[in-house]
């Protein structure tokens, strides 16, 4: 009995699937919310996909908002593709003109690396900036980690984009934050800021985020320009507001 019982047992282990061995595939982004799907190492849960259109010069894009505004991109606009170290998300959204306008859409997701850590790395194509005074096109990832227990806070996160300054353009990427083995994050393939009426900013391409297993080292938190851009334009719109006061 003990010897049918090993061998049912070691048949049962070669031939079913592991929990949770099912390879994420390419199509619809509407069609992978909800879902769980294996990319490499990496476990990924698909819980939604929120998209933004407001007036605000505040970045709201930081605070994650869970709710979609009316008319803004849906995920069926968006297409998903699958690859062997992370995903691209490519579509279009709508072009941001001023004055404080921001458009942004992210997926939200829970992490596991199977194997070991998690690191993030972004890139992006179809970004466009224009005007005189402000304006900022990106796509970004930002990532939580709770998984280990001594990590609940750790914080993950990778930009590439464009700004414009009084006409000039710049690139930025960066990346920075502590790697982790489970945890929740976003993507966002598209996140657009512009400052007055003759400041714009667009996406029409893709963006690619990709994921690394116990990588070696990590930039420190300085490196990270999104935040530090983020800032710049903040306080900018802020000593422009006051001059105009005067």
């Amino acid at each position: 009995m003990l010897k049918k019982f090993v061998l049912l047992t070691a048949f049962l282990t070669c031939t079913l699937p592991a929990f949770g061995d099912v390879a994420c595939t390419s199509g619809n982004l509407s069609n992978l919310i909800g879902t769980t799907c294996d990319i490499g190492s990496f476990q990924f849960t698909f819980t939604a996909w929120t998209a933004v259109s407001m007036d605000s010069d505040i970045p709201y894009f930081l605070l994650h908002p869970s709710t979609s505004s009316p008319g803004a991109p849906a995920a069926s606009n968006f297409i998903f593709t699958a690859l062997s170290d992370g995903f691209t998300l490519s579509g279009s959204s709508p072009v941001v003109i001023g004055p404080h306008r921001q458009d942004f859409g992210f997926l939200s997701y829970t992490i596991v690396d199977l194997d070991g850590q998690v690191a993030e790395n972004v890139t992006a194509t179809g970004f466009f900036v224009a005007g005189h005074n402000a304006s900022v096109a990106q796509a970004f990832g930002d990532n939580f980690g709770t998984s280990p227990v001594s990590l609940p806070s750790a914080e993950l996160l990778a930009n590439q984009g464009l700004f414009q300054f009084n006409g000039g353009v710049t690139s930025f990427e960066g990346t920075s934050g502590t790697p982790f083995w489970g945890g929740y994050g976003y993507a966002y393939p598209y996140a657009l800021w512009s400052f007055t009426t003759s400041d714009s900013a667009a996406w029409n391409g893709s963006s690619t985020f990709t994921f690394t297993s116990d990588p070696n080292t990590i930039p420190e938190p300085s490196s990270f320009v999104l935040l530090g851009t983020v800032v710049y334009l903040i306080s900018l719109a802020r000593r422009r507001r006051a001059a105009h006061r005067w």
